[in-house]
């Protein structure tokens, strides 16, 4: 096993530890936030948590239209990895996949629930266990993950980070990134918004 791959599961064991941590509500902070970068050959891969105070102003099921509005307008820029993180042009980096997912959504993702939802990895049971009720006092975050493809890989020397402007209620990112060469924890907000990957 090369050490690239150990750091990346490495990476990922913490990650699933935070993710657990992020369910108990230990780490869930108003303005604050945990962003997870890796680069594999071609792919840059990045997780983002952060609560929905941060990025809706609220983290209830929205209850009227602006609310419903303020949810629509986040997902819209949250879909959009490349205006949101920047990377370095000259890695001429294409976005593949975003996947948002939030408890804020889930008037949006309702349906039929005979027919399987291949965005949705929750059983029946576990979907309506964790939805939030408009009036009920609880913590509900935006997950996001993106998947890029990169032609130059060579040349992913940063991102460019956009989301501290985009959503003013976010003040700060934990950031761990994995790269072929090394391994970095950071804290970034609107002042050091640049995550340097070399």
């Amino acid at each position: 096993m090369n050490i690239f791959i150990l750091s990346l599961l490495t990476c990922a064991s913490v990650s699933s530890a935070i993710a657990e941590e992020r369910r108990q509500h230990d780490v869930h902070e108003h303005g604050g936030g945990l962003l997870n970068v890796a680069i594999e050959k071609n792919k840059l891969l990045i997780d983002l948590s952060m609560p929905a105070m941060n990025i809706a102003g609220f983290e209830h099921i929205p209850t009227n239209q602006d609310e419903r509005g303020k949810v629509e307008w986040a997902t819209m820029w949250l879909e959009d990895g490349l205006r949101l993180f920047n990377p370095s042009p000259a890695a001429n980096c294409k976005l593949i996949h975003a996947k948002v997912d939030s408890a804020l959504l889930e008037d949006k993702n309702h349906h039929d629930d005979s027919t399987p939802d291949v965005e949705n990895h929750k059983s029946h049971e576990e979907h309506h266990h964790d939805e939030l009720k408009p009036d009920e006092e609880d913590h509900a975050d935006f997950d996001i993950e993106y998947e890029f493809n990169c032609a130059e890989p060579k040349h992913l020397s940063e991102l460019r980070l956009a989301l501290f402007e985009v959503f003013p209620g976010a003040l700060h990112l934990r950031t761990q990134a994995v790269t072929a060469t090394d391994q970095l924890s950071v804290e970034l907000n609107a002042e050091n918004n640049i995550l340097k990957l070399k």
